[in-house]
């Protein structure tokens, strides 16, 4: 292995596309489109009065604006999560409700595009501001004679023999 070396070439620095990075860290063609779907939404349409072109120039004004100014990269992502929290609380439903689970999904595409461009951020502040995920069924439990009426129409021998089993 005498030729296994780096040269000085090989670690030329490379301003490469923005985009072509964040695409090329998914594996997944069904990630790349939600992932890209999502960001395209934050890049095209939340930002359009802040970045311009088309979809490759705009994640470049991005990438370079958090890496001259990462204070206004995080506030424009703190305005983008406050307004994705604000969809969380209208009516489930009114068309413009998002589940506060999906609001994740929302801010990935972002933190995906400056990670693979070697910006980081203060996520940890952006991820404060995620609502809570309280979306559970606000339902009752079981009473005595429900409970009694499925135990009776269950295979109980088959329930005990997996009990037994995981234990």
């Amino acid at each position: 292995m005498k030729d296994f070396k780096l040269k000085i070439d090989d670690i030329k620095t490379t301003d490469e596309n923005a985009l072509d990075l964040f695409y090329s860290g998914m594996k997944s063609q069904e990630t790349r489109r939600t992932m890209g779907g999502n960001l395209q939404r934050f890049l095209v349409d939340v930002c359009q009065d802040i970045l311009e072109g088309d979809i490759n120039q705009r994640a470049m004004q991005f990438v370079n604006v958090a890496r001259k100014d990462q204070q206004r990269a995080v506030q424009i992502i703190l305005a983008y999560a406050r307004l994705l929290k604000s969809r969380t609380t209208l009516a489930r439903n009114d068309k413009n409700y998002l589940n506060p689970s999906s609001v994740p999904n929302k801010i990935k595409p972002i933190k995906k595009l400056l990670d693979m461009s070697g910006v980081g951020l203060g996520w940890k502040r952006i991820y404060s501001t995620y609502p809570e995920e309280d979306n559970t069924h606000k339902g009752r439990g079981y009473t005595r004679d429900e409970i009694k009426m499925l135990l009776e129409h269950a295979d109980v021998e088959f329930f005990f023999k997996i009990v037994v089993f995981i234990f």
